[in-house]
């Protein structure tokens, strides 16, 4: 600017000594005028409004648009799978040691053995057996007394030490092949070490060539290995001659059988002790019934442990969860107890990427029968995972102690999945939210009277979910914090049910859910939003409900067709747009620029005047002031003594546009004492305030309005 000023000195200096040159110089001094500009500005509507936040139409109005997303429902708020455990304890109860049988025979050789023992070799009895049977004669035995068997060794030895028994039986059979009946037979069983009686009976006869059985309860007797058998008999003898052979017997057949134990010291058998076939629950709650899901994330945890001093294996198949075609399977050998250290296995499984089926035993029971033993065939359901688990002792023939403390425990956990995928009916849920959002548009408006003409509001609600749903607008509200007043959303608009339409679903979590849009068009015929904001608000306060499945019960069986993909979510933004078309007394425009000027540009000035020059698109007047700033940006002066009006631009009639700027030009006398202050300044602040005329009429705004605005310096120099 400086050599600009002294470029044009020197021009005029060269001019005028050409035209006044004499052959003695002289020392004369001018008084030049010099125009020069030192601001220039153009305002636009953008100094009112973040132009983020303004767009053209086709017909170049402007528009105020403002965008703020209020709710969002995800794949948490709609599905949240609990974890959940299966638990199977095997313990005593459940352990079947199998069954104990004991043989003894008492011959008809036996009989007359026993009879020579008490009466001698020359015994009737003794004779006449030995003879039928040696001789094959036809004889005839006569009535036998008593005959007592004691101190019978019935050794159980090998299958177990001791057993205390809570519940259990024992079958004693009597199979007489004798030729004759036996009367009064006394059977008697006892624990060989202590005495105790296990078992004591009389059968008054046994018919020749019959059997008879007795059967005892065995609950609260401990039983020892070691058994001691005593045996008390009578006949009525043949009653005629009969064939006789000494290997004819009365066979004794004891039967321990059924037996659920407290403790026992025995050799426990190789064993399956588990062998089901169930389903679980899986309840999302809220109605939610689910019949497929891909899993995402997630682990199955299976812990065993194992009280019993004997390894045992188990297999647990989750047949409702398949990956690449394969079902999930797990299984394990857990080692034996070491004395009071249960043996153990923990095995973890990542559940990712597994296709999950909800519908339960029924669609397997369809191609493999009836699995479960309920004798039907099980309908398909929802919620519901089948599973089988197996498990069972590996013996290694030792003798090992167990008390009604041990116990084989499994634990399968499913935990903290995440689905990528969901199908099913996704139930009736309430979401509820309430917010405030800042609203920008309009605080540069909070000195400012407006009257809107025309405003579009409405609520997008973009839905990835696949679920029918409804939103209601339970409360909106405009809120200026600076004036205090708030203007509450009133109209049919509040609290109706919009319908939300399920997008398709892709059938892929590769491809991306297409949403649905939903709009809610919120207007002067359903609400008072004009009143709201014209009420200039700073923020909006809202309360949003969605429910899903508005209106719609569960279907019956796993027939939901709802799916949630993973990521994927219900939005609802509210869109706000005014199409500058409006009244409106004091709207501000402003800006701020640097001074072009400085001390050396007006070192030689005498004073002068500034020429405001204005070209005005806008349809307003408007009141020009500017403020001159220091390097902080605190006003130390304003530029003129009052604001300068500034015409307003001529609407073409026809078009109800300005076409061409209405051209303004004020001056301003400024002293050389005034134009000191001015030279002190940094900056300046530009601040210009429109109103429209009439002030009865909505002005349209369109996209090239602006004013433009021109300080020139109209300056007297003194040049020596």
């Amino acid at each position: 600017m400086k050599k600009g000023l002294i470029a044009v000195f020197c021009l005029i200096i060269i001019a005028l000594l050409f035209q006044n040159c004499k052959k003695e110089a002289t020392s004369p001094s001018w008084d030049v005028g010099i125009l020069a500009p030192i601001i220039k500005t153009t305002l636009s509507i953008d100094n009112l409004v973040n132009d983020t936040l303004t767009q053209t139409g086709p017909d170049s109005l402007i528009s105020i648009v403002y965008n703020s997303e209020m709710y969002t429902m995800a794949l948490d708020s709609i599905i949240e799978l609990p974890d959940t455990t299966i638990q199977y304890t095997i313990n005593l109860e459940n352990l079947d040691i199998g069954n104990y049988e004991i043989v003894y025979r008492t011959s008809l050789g036996d009989i007359a053995n026993r009879d020579m023992e008490e009466n001698g070799p020359g015994s009737d009895l003794y004779v006449t057996i030995m003879n039928a049977h040696n001789f094959g004669i036809p004889s005839t035995i006569d009535p036998i007394d008593q005959q007592v068997y004691e101190n019978i060794s019935m050794d159980a030895g090998e299958y177990f030490q001791t057993i205390t028994i809570a519940e259990g039986f024992m079958d004693i059979e009597m199979d007489n092949q004798l030729p004759m009946d036996i009367t009064n037979l006394i059977f008697e069983l006892k624990n060989t070490d202590d005495g105790t009686i296990v078992f004591q009976d009389t059968f008054y006869v046994i018919p020749a060539f019959t059997t008879m059985t007795r059967t005892k309860s065995l609950a609260g007797l401990t039983i020892d290995g070691n058994l001691t058998g005593t045996v008390k008999l009578e006949s009525p003898g043949t009653g005629g001659n009969v064939i006789l052979d000494t290997a004819m017997a009365l066979t004794s057949t004891i039967t321990i059988r059924d037996l659920e134990i407290l403790n026992a010291t025995a050799v426990f058998p190789n064993e399956e002790m588990i062998d089901l076939n169930e389903t679980i629950n899986v309840d999302p709650g809220d109605q939610t019934f689910l019949n497929r899901v891909l899993v995402r994330e997630g682990s199955i945890n299976v812990t065993v442990f194992n009280t019993i001093e004997q390894p045992m294996h188990f297999n647990f198949t989750l047949y409702s969860a398949t990956l690449d075609g394969e079902f999930l399977e797990i299984e394990g050998n857990v080692p034996a107890a070491s004395g009071t250290t249960p043996g153990s296995l923990l095995i973890n499984k990542n559940l990712a990427g597994y296709d999950v089926s909800f519908r339960g035993i029924g669609p397997f029971e369809m191609i493999w029968g009836d699995l479960n033993g309920n004798e039907i065939i099980d309908a398909i359901t929802s919620n519901s995972l089948y599973y089988k688990l197996t498990g069972g002792i590996d013996s290694t023939g030792a003798m090992v102690t167990i008390d009604q403390n041990d116990s084989i425990y499994l634990y399968c956990h499913f935990s903290s999945i995440i689905p990528d995928y969901a199908k099913g009916f996704l139930g009736n849920h309430t979401a509820d939210e309430t917010g405030v959002t800042d609203f920008e548009v309009v605080e540069e408006l909070e000195d400012t009277y407006i009257s809107l003409d025309d405003v579009r509001v409405t609520l997008e609600i973009a839905s990835q979910i696949g679920v029918q749903a409804a939103i209601f607008i339970d409360e909106l509200v405009s809120v200026n914090n600076r004036t205090g007043v708030q203007v509450s959303l009133s109209g049919p608009v509040l609290g109706e049910p919009f319908i939300i339409s399920a997008p398709d679903d892709p059938y892929s979590t590769s491809i991306d859910v297409i949403p649905s849009i939903s709009y809610i068009n919120i207007n002067s015929s359903n609400s008072n939003i004009h009143e709201l904001l014209e009420n200039k608000p700073d923020q909006l306060s809202y309360s949003v409900r969605v429910e899903t499945n508005y209106g719609i019960l569960p279907e019956p069986g796993s027939s939901g067709t709802d799916f949630i993909y993973y990521g994927d979510a219900l939005s609802a933004s509210l869109n706000v747009e005014i199409p500058l078309s409006v009244i409106a007394s004091g709207l501000i425009l402003e800006d701020t620029t640097d001074l072009e000027l400085n001390a050396g540009d007006v070192e030689d000035v005498l004073g002068g005047r500034l020429i405001l020059i204005a070209n005005n698109y806008f349809p307003f007047q408007a009141q020009v002031q500017m403020y001159l700033m220091d390097s902080l940006y605190n006003i130390t002066d304003s530029l003129f003594t009052e604001p300068q009006l500034v015409q307003a631009g001529i609407i073409n009639s026809e078009t109800g546009k300005v076409h061409n700027p209405e051209k303004s030009k004020l001056y301003v006398d400024v002293s050389k004492e005034r134009l000191n202050r001015i030279l002190a300044a940094k900056k300046v602040r530009i601040i210009s305030n429109f109103s429209t005329q009439p002030t009865d009429e909505h002005v349209k705004i369109f996209n090239w309005y602006t004013l433009e605005l021109k300080i020139v310096a109209d300056f007297n120099y003194r040049i020596d």
